[in-house]
């Protein structure tokens, strides 16, 4: 059953040897063969996941796929939960369930507490990220895939959703405090340091906004700068940022996290000759500007 690309579907996979049920939801797929593509690719790469466990054991040809319902893209989640109840998918739900881990919608509602730590055993374990992690880079690594997100993801639009979405999330102390945990937690040791900056000196060497800036390290054009300015400029617009930013800083962990970086940034000769050759330029602009404030007086 084909569906028009502008709209949504529900689709469902019925197992045959248990009779039970995977409801699912997407976007902009003309057939439900596509997804269940996308279903049997997950599996044979060894995914936790109930149905994509289900599809190994029973095979492909223990399954039928069908598209249940499709229409306007607003309607998925509600639909979604319908057709969970209608089918008894839940895991936890009366009679054994099925093989959806939550009650749909996108939005996690009726997990019970078993899920969760079952979500959190079975896709935070290091086999699952290491597996994310390759596939994710099997995926980049074709230039078409790479391109399609750079332009999905590098909109005006899109990056005013993410903006949106970030501030929202961190608005919170307790999310920017667990965040934080995880942060320092994971630079303690070098190697994450070292693998980090060599990732994103490549993301900017390769995106539009590394275009625009540079590359590490690199002197600044005043249009840059300008750039720069006005987007920092933006930010500090909104008074609530503001207020964060400088309750943030004024911290005693912050002001200690400041001054061991700077010390141990100075402790190497090359490091404070560069400042101190700043520093120098600094003074000489300040003096000429001063002077020239003083002849026009």
């Amino acid at each position: 059953m084909a569906i028009e690309a502008q709209h949504g579907c529900i689709y469902g996979l019925h197992c045959l040897a248990t009779d039970k049920w995977y409801i699912g939801q997407h976007k902009n797929f003309l057939t439900v063969e596509t997804r269940w593509s996308s279903h049997i690719y997950d599996s044979e790469k060894s995914s936790k996941l109930y149905i994509h466990r289900a599809i190994n054991k029973y095979g492909v040809s223990g399954f039928t796929a069908e598209v249940l319902w499709s229409g306007p893209v607003k309607l998925l989640n509600s639909k979604e939960i319908f057709y969970i109840k209608k089918f008894r998918s839940f895991v936890d739900g009366p009679k054994g369930g099925g093989y959806n881990l939550t009650t749909g919608g996108r939005q996690g509602t009726g997990v019970s507490e078993q899920t969760r730590k079952l979500l959190k055993l079975l896709l935070g374990s290091p086999e699952a990220r290491a597996r994310n992690s390759a596939n994710k880079r099997l995926w980049f690594s074709d230039p078409a895939n790479r391109q399609a997100h750079l332009e999905t993801h590098t909109t005006a639009d899109a990056r005013e959703k993410a903006s949106k979405s970030a501030y929202k999330r961190y608005a919170s102390v307790e999310e920017r405090a667990k965040t934080s945990r995880a942060t320092m937690q994971r630079y303690q040791h070098k190697e994450e340091h070292i693998k980090t900056s060599v990732a994103v000196s490549k993301y900017f060497a390769e995106n539009p906004v590394g275009k625009i800036l540079g590359p590490k390290g690199a002197t600044r054009t005043q249009a840059q700068k300008a750039q720069i300015s006005a987007a920092q400029k933006k930010r500090l617009a909104d008074p609530e940022v503001k207020l964060r930013m400088l309750e943030a800083h004024r911290t005693e962990a912050c002001r200690t996290s400041i001054s061991n970086g700077v010390r141990k940034a100075y402790e190497n000769p090359a490091a404070r000759a560069r400042c101190s050759e700043a520093a120098k330029k600094a003074w000489a602009i300040r003096k000429e500007k001063s002077a020239q404030l003083s002849g026009a007086i």
